[in-house]
Formats: C-alpha cells, structure tokens, sequence
C-alpha cells in the first residue's frame, strides 16, 4: 500500500512536469514564430516593391532603344521614384548589339559616402552617381555580359523577376533583384537590376530579431545563403523557416534554446526533489514495516542461510571439478587437449629423472577425408587414432590432441630408442581404420623432440616439436624426423629471408636485368628476357633462383612480379630507343597468371610508358598451367586480345608438352638448358632437340635454346634450325644501363 501511494504521488508529479514545460515550450515557439512573421513582413514588403520596380523598368526601357538621353533619364526617375529608402542603385544593362549608340549605360547608383568614383562614373547632383561604359574603351574584364548573376538573369527571369547575390563593389555588399528584357520579337536586349546594400537587409532582420536570435535568407534553388544577421553561435538552438512570398528564398530564424532547457531544469529539479521527498517518506514508512517482518523471520533465516551454505560449498566443490575437467580436455576425442599438455609437460621439464620425449603428430591429407568423406567421418578417424593411441601409453605417459588433426604424445623413452619408438608409432598409426563403411588407411608425420635441460618451458618443447614434424612433412609422408639444432637455424634463416624479402619489395630492391636473345642466323639482338635480380642492402646481387622459389612459397611472387613489370614498362623508351627492333620477354608466375586479373595491370602500365603490346612477351611455364589450366587460359586470351604473344617456357620439362601445343594460343618455346648442356657429348641430347625443333616448325612456332654457353653450344644448335639463342656466349643478364654497350654480338 505505501508503495502504490508512492507511486500514485510520483506519478502525479511528474505528469504536472511534463505539462508546465509542455507549456513553457509552447510559449517559447510562439514568440519565435510571432518574431519571424514580423521580419518576413518587413523583407516581403522590400522584396514586393524591389520586384515592382524592377518590373517597371523592364518594360519602360525597351521602348526606349536608341534613345541615351531619354533612357538616363528614365533609369535615374525610376531610382528616384523608389518608396524604400534601403534601394541602393538602378541599373540597365544592355545585351551586346541591342543599343543604337556605343554606350551602355551600366548603372545609377547613391554613392553617398563612397570612397571615390570610379573612372567611369559622373556624379550626379544628389549625391547620384551615373556609371556608363562606353564599348571601344571598357577592358575586356568589365563586360558585365560575362558575370555570373547578367548568365543567371538571362537563364532563370524570361517571365519574372529573380534575387541574386550578394556581390562587393567600392567595399559594399549588396543583392541584385534582376529582370530581363526582350524586343517585341523575342530578342534578348537587356538586363535591369535593383541593389540594395546587405547592411540594409541585415538592418530589416535586425530590428524585428530578439537578442540571441539569428537571422539569414538562403535562395530556394541552392540551398546558398544571401545574407545573415551573424554566425550561428554554438549551442542548442531552435530553427524555423518562412517561405518568402516574392522569391523563393527562405527566411530562417535560430533562437538560442538555453532559456527553455533552464525552465526545463527547473521544473525537472523542482519535480525530482518532490519526488525524493515522497519516497524518503515512503521508504521511512516501509523500513519500520520491513523491521518489523524482518525481527520474525531472521531466526528462520538464518537457519536457511546455514543449509544453502553448505548446499553451495558441496556444489561448488563440483563444479569446480567440472570445469577442471573440461578445461583440459578436448571435446571431440576425450583426450587432454593443450593446456593440459602444457601442464603436464612443465612437470616433466621440473623433474630431473628420467628421460623422455615429445613425439608431435600431424596426419597426412586428413583434409582429403572431409571433403570427400564428410566433416563427420573426419571427427570419427579422429576419435579413433586418439583412441589408438591412448591405448599403447604407460600411466607415466600422456598423449593429448592440441586441435585439428595434431596429436602429442609424451612417453618415457631412453635416448637411444627415438629412432625405433617413433618407427613403431607410424607402423601402428597406419593400421586400417573402418569409417563409415569405408577403410581408411592414415598416414602420419611425426616429428620428435628429446626433453633435456635445454628446455624450460613447454611452449619451447612444443615449438622444436612441430619444426621437427614440418621437417618430416618435407620428406614425404608416413616420415618422422628428430629435432637437432639444424633445424632450428634452418627456420631462424628462412624467417630472416623472409622479412628481408619483404623488405626489399617495400624498398624495391627487386630489379630487372636483361639477357640478349640472338638470332642463330644473323648473329643480331632480336629480343631480351627480363630476368629478376635482388639488390641486396649488403651490395649483394641474388639472382631469381636463390629466391624465388621461396617467395612463391610464402606470397611474395605477386608483389615481385608487379616490380618487374612497373620496372620493365618504365625502360621501354630507353631499350627500344637502342634496339628499336628488339621484343622483350616476362616471365610470368602461376600466382600472377591465376590471381588477380594481370591484363587490367598491365594495360595501363603499358599505356602509361608507351610500351607497345605487340612488342613484349611473357613466358609460361607447364607448371603455371597445371596449377589452373582453365583459369589460366582465361587470363591468357585476356592477354592476347591486348595484343601480347605467349612463349612456352622450359619446354620438355613438364609431364604433358604436346598436349599444351595444341591448346596453348603461344607464338613460341624455349628449349630447357638441360637438354642443351649435355649436347657436345650425348647424341641423344641432339636427338632431342632436333625432334623439338621439328615440333616447334609443325605448329609454327618459334624455338629459343636457353643456356648456350661456348661456340661449339652455337654451332651445333645452328645446324640444328634453332632460330634464337639466349646464354652466356652471348651476354649475361645486364642492368639497363649496360645495354647502351650491347649492339651486335660479335661471335
């Protein structure tokens, strides 16, 4: 009961709240809308005889044409004749060819208080100054034909008036209200303009604003503002629009809203201390109630409290194990998983007995299982192999799955039996297995680290455990190897060649050297293979087959590849200026050739240096083929159509050459130096190249031997119908400046 009338009161409170500033709010809004209908009043009462007289004079003047004096005369009654006092100037302004004499009579302005007249102004008794341009002598510059607002008056008042502004001139700003007029055939003749000063409006929206208010007009169709009584200051404030009856610009008024947030405050403050007071009452009134109920039941309670606690202790002793168990053991397998294998392994790590060894497992193409077999059956080949291997461990032993298809097994093992221990734990991991009606006959690589006091945390065991097992993977499957130190400076070196790898791309290290191709018969450059180099920051020059390999293996050939092409796209003036002749020939990766669209990189970079499509090459491996062959068709017919031809590149080394033939769009094929070495003392070498040449002439194509080395290399792969080479005999692969030094192979 105290509780609902507290509410009842709190409620009342409030809703009264509400109501007041609901009212202070309205109050507020009303005084703001009764200021604003008072400021639009007075900027419609300017703009309505602004309108009319600009009207006026649009269809005074145009009878007018020809006549100078009679048209000054009119232009300065209709400024004398303006009821409001805020107009600061009449203007006619003719349109070229549309008056009689060569002047234009430009404006009439109340120059009252101006600076100085300018150098066409005549000052008008008054204090009225005449502005006439006389066409022979005005610069350019002051054709007022060219200016924005005689464009905007012609485009937007074929039938009314239009407001455009503001504009400074002699140091005023003012807002021009503009009207154009026409021949009784429609000919455009003139402009007739009313100015007023922006002081003056601001004056208008001034005297009828309140203090805090800010006023502005902004023009309809732009969203710009023509003038503005201040800068909006910051703050809440409350805006409100008045659509202006004569244009169709917008009166804004801001209010500052401060006041109506203090009466907000104050009614808030007032309701909430009422409020307070009610429950403070209130809450005075429940507590001796509760006091009362509370000194019945606490010894009831605290006999309750007494069996809940023991309840909870008991529970949480159980819970406690729960999660204990849960936190090291793998879901899937029942197995320990990670932590607990870290923590075991600490322990085995503190004790100084014994000798053991972590034995890392990782099964080999378990990936082929789920996707052929199902994500189900791979869970079900996994329960079983950590079910076979819980099976062969000791109760000193542990065997533990860290996630996916890894496996860790630590036993006690004498150093000498490493070797036959993990031998014994591939034979048995390979057994059969039944999944799902299918048998399944696992592969593992395992990799074996000794537990020695060169260790002191499990993280470390673990690390060497799994460079041991990516060793084994290395030699084939169903291979296990034992760590050594080697291998640890194997990876140490393979991490630093990489991060100098990717260095080098940031820096761009990586280079183009080019390597003359020979024609066989006349002996004269036809062409240059762009081969990578790597600028090392020590001096060292590394060529491509110390590191490309590995750049491919970890996702640096793109970056490489789109080195070389920027590079070889940017030498292309320079090499045809001196071969003018010469083709240019890019090797091309798997990655590049079946990833990101390579046509659309190279086209603007062989558009942006110029490098003709018709003279460069790219060189194709099987290998990049046989990585994607329909992808990799794509992006070769995407090449071609941009007119770039195709060489098959160590030809007769992959599985399926002549296949390749036939489905490759390529101009050429280059003879693998491995044929070519042993020429001079394997005639079966020779029979071999002599086949490919006769090959390559079937089809059309080009042949190219790569690795020519001495004369007697030459001579015999001449006599052969080789129609270029490319090797040492010839030229190394030489930076772009050295090529200014190559012009004719001297044999």
């Amino acid at each position: 009961m105290v509780v609902l009338i507290a509410v009842t009161a709190t409620a009342i409170v409030f809703v009264t709240a509400r109501a007041r500033f609901a009212q202070d709010e309205r109050a507020f809004k009303a005084a703001q809308n009764f200021r604003g209908q008072r400021i639009e009043q007075r900027i419609d009462t300017y703009f309505g005889e602004a309108f009319e007289l600009v009207n006026a004079g649009a269809h005074a003047v145009q009878p007018v044409r020809g006549n100078v004096a009679l048209l000054e005369s009119l232009t300065l009654s209709l400024l004398r004749a303006r009821e409001d006092s805020n107009v600061y100037g009449v203007g006619v302004f003719w349109a070229p060819y549309a008056f009689d004499g060569k002047d234009r009579l430009f404006s009439i302005y109340d120059h009252v208080g101006a600076a100085r007249p300018g150098p066409y102004d005549h000052v008008l008794p008054g204090g009225i100054d005449q502005v006439v341009t006389i066409l022979d002598v005005a610069p350019a510059g002051e054709d007022y034909t060219l200016f924005r607002w005689y464009s905007y008056a012609v485009a937007l008042g074929r039938d009314r008036a239009v407001v455009s502004g503001p504009y400074t001139e002699d140091g005023r700003s003012f807002i021009s209200t503009l009207r154009p007029f026409y021949s009784s055939g429609g000919k455009l003749e003139g402009v007739v303009a009313v100015d007023t000063l922006t002081s003056e409006f601001k004056a208008l929206m001034a005297a009828g604003a309140a203090p805090g208010d800010v006023a502005w007009i902004e023009k309809g169709h732009t969203g710009r503002d023509l003038v503005g009584t201040a800068p909006i200051p910051p703050g809440p404030r409350l805006d409100r629009g008045f659509s202006l009856r004569y244009t169709r610009a917008m009166l804004h008024l801001s209010t500052d809203e401060r006041p109506l947030e203090v009466a907000a405050r104050d009614e808030t403050s007032a309701a909430i201390g009422l409020i307070v007071a009610i429950w403070i009452v209130a809450g005075i009134i429940a507590i001796g109630l509760l006091e009362r109920w509370h000194s019945q039941e606490r010894q009831r309670m605290l006999e309750a409290d007494q069996q809940r606690l023991e309840d909870e202790i008991a529970f949480s002793r159980t819970v406690e194990a729960e999660l204990r168990k849960v936190a090291f053991t793998d879901s899937l397998t029942g197995l320990p998983n990670r932590a607990a294998f870290l923590d075991f392994a600490a322990a085995i790590i503190a004790q100084s007995d014994g000798q053991y060894g972590v034995f890392f497992i990782d099964l080999d193409r378990f990936n082929i299982i789920n996707e052929t077999l199902g994500h189900i059956a791979g869970d079900e080949l996994l329960r079983a192999v950590g079910a076979r291997l819980q099976a062969i461990i000791e109760s000193t032993d542990m065997v533990a799955r860290l996630g996916g298809d890894e496996f860790v097994l630590v036993a006690a093992v004498e150093s000498r039996s490493f070797s036959e221990a993990a031998s014994l734990l591939l034979a048995h991991l390979s057994e059969p297995i039944i999944v799902r009606g299918r048998t399944i006959y696992p592969e593992s690589s395992i990799g074996v680290v000794a537990v020695d006091d060169t260790y002191s945390t499990p993280e470390e065991l673990l690390r060497d455990a799994d460079i041991a097992m990516y060793e084994a993977k290395d030699r084939g499957r169903g291979q296990f190897a034992i760590f050594d130190s080697a291998m640890r400076r194997r990876v140490a070196q393979e991490s630093q060649l990489e991060e100098d790898l990717r260095h080098a791309i940031e820096r761009g290290e990586i280079f183009p050297y080019y390597q003359p191709i020979v024609s066989m018969k006349t002996r004269e450059i036809v062409g240059f293979e762009a081969l990578v180099r790597w600028h090392r920051a020590d001096g060292t020059i590394v060529t491509a087959s110390e590191f490309m390999d590995f750049a491919e293996e970890r996702g640096f050939v793109e970056a490489i590849d789109s080195l070389v092409f920027r590079a070889v796209c940017g030498h292309a003036q320079t090499l045809f200026s001196i071969f003018p002749w010469a083709m240019v020939a890019i090797n091309v990766s798997a990655a590049e050739l079946t990833g990101h669209n390579l046509a659309q990189t190279m086209e603007p970079l062989m558009r942006q240096h110029g490098l003709p499509a018709t003279r460069l090459k790219l060189e194709i491996t099987e290998t990049a083929m046989m990585t994607s062959s329909d992808v990799a068709l794509r992006a070769i017919e995407r090449l071609r159509a941009l007119g770039l031809q195709f060489v098959l590149d160590d030809f007769g080394t992959g599985y399926s050459s002549l296949s390749y033939l036939q489905r490759l769009p390529i101009s050429g094929i280059k003879i693998d130096r491995s044929f070519v070495q042993p020429l001079l003392t394997d005639p079966k070498a020779v029979e071999i190249v002599r086949s490919i040449v006769a090959l390559a002439r079937s089809f059309g194509l080009e042949t190219t031997a790569e690795g020519v080395e001495t004369s007697e290399h030459y001579e015999l792969l001449a006599s052969l119908g080789v129609d270029h080479g490319q090797g040492f005999f010839f030229s190394p692969a030489v930076e772009i400046e050295a090529l200014v030094r190559l012009d004719r192979i001297a044999l």
